[in-house]
């Protein structure tokens, strides 16, 4: 029986499911909660009810945590959000990465530097303000508010400088709406763009030996095109404040372009030294010495590789960026970015 004089509500309430059935089973002299857990027989049956138990508290739980998070970041505020658009392949590891590493120097949280996950193919950083536009994203990763956030920002300073990620329209935006909100456009020149994207996925479908994967390359420039006409057209006809960034130049002119986009972005820009360390440390050469081991990843391309495929799929992929008028529309969308200034 129950000694309730031992036995404090408050207190069991507060325990998890494991130690509430380790409780109940003392106080009732059994073991509710098996002290080994066996997979076959009836005590088989009994670990798989134990478990689901378990793993239904546990996820109820998180699914609490995973909500009010997407419910904080979608929330309206006083301030424009800020957006960061990009194609894939198009640097935005590279620029998410730089803005990981400033807000981690920045705020104290960390050192700055990304620990690679090769067998996810993630970069972990201690703490990022990149937030991505679906709740699919979120759910997958199963993103909550950080522990300890508090002791470094506060919430309306976390929320002023949230970025959120977005690949629209080669992914649905189904968490905001941009319409007047601040836009940082990434985009990369497009027959280099398609060298990086049939480099990576020219033997994932239709892909036959001694022949080159012409669907791969329809496909990707077509969904490239999209992108490239929507926002377009978006950014003309809605006027927004937005600026656009083109990844070679990101790239060769890292630190007069951070400094761009920071403080478009409204981050303070006066430590320098931050922003240099923030580049250098999401830089090719330090990330490639600073893992110690072969990478395995997707964010560099062999270049070997590359050359090889920018003349075996020369021929055929200028004719389909011709037909689809692809470089005008890249043309156009920085000509917007030109009108500007």
């Amino acid at each position: 029986m129950i000694n309730f004089k031992q036995f404090k509500i408050k207190d069991f309430l507060e325990l998890d499911l494991r130690w509430k059935l380790k409780r109940i089973g003392k106080h009732l002299g059994i073991n509710i909660y098996p002290n080994i857990f066996e997979w076959k027989g009836i005590k088989g049956l009994y670990s798989k009810f134990i478990f689901f138990l378990l793993f239904q508290s546990l996820a109820s739980k998180k699914r609490k945590f995973v909500l009010e998070e997407i419910q904080r970041i979608t929330k309206k505020r006083n301030y424009k959000k800020k957006f960061l658009i990009s194609p894939p392949s198009s640097g935005s590891n590279y620029l998410r990465g730089i803005l990981s590493s400033y807000c981690e120097l920045y705020y104290n949280i960390g050192n700055g530097v990304p620990k690679f996950n090769s067998l996810t193919n993630t970069w972990i950083y201690s703490f990022t303000p990149i937030k991505h536009d679906t709740l699919f994203h979120q759910l997958s990763r199963q993103i909550i508010k950080e522990q300890f956030r508090d002791n470094f920002l506060s919430d309306e300073e976390f929320y002023q400088k949230m970025i959120i990620f977005s690949r629209y329209p080669f992914i649905a935006c189904d968490l905001f709406k941009f319409q007047n909100e601040n836009k940082v456009i990434l985009i990369r020149e497009p027959y280099d763009w398609i060298v990086s994207r049939y480099t990576q996925f020219e033997k994932n479908n239709f892909f036959k030996e001694g022949e080159i994967n012409k669907k791969l390359i329809r496909d990707e420039l077509n969904r490239l095109n999209k992108f490239l006409f929507y926002w377009k057209n978006n950014l003309r006809k809605n006027k927004d404040n937005y600026i656009i960034v083109k990844f070679e130049e990101l790239v060769k002119e890292s630190k007069e372009y951070i400094i761009k986009i920071l403080n478009f972005l409204e981050y303070d820009v006066k430590n320098e030294d931050i922003i240099d360390k923030s580049i250098k440390i999401n830089s090719k050469e330090f990330i490639l010495k600073n893992l110690g081991v072969n990478f395995t990843g997707t964010r560099f391309k062999d270049k070997d590789a590359k050359k090889i495929n920018s003349e075996k799929i020369k021929q055929y992929t200028e004719e389909i960026i011709k037909n689809l008028n692809i470089k005008q529309n890249y043309l156009d969308l920085i000509e917007l970015n030109n009108s500007k200034i």
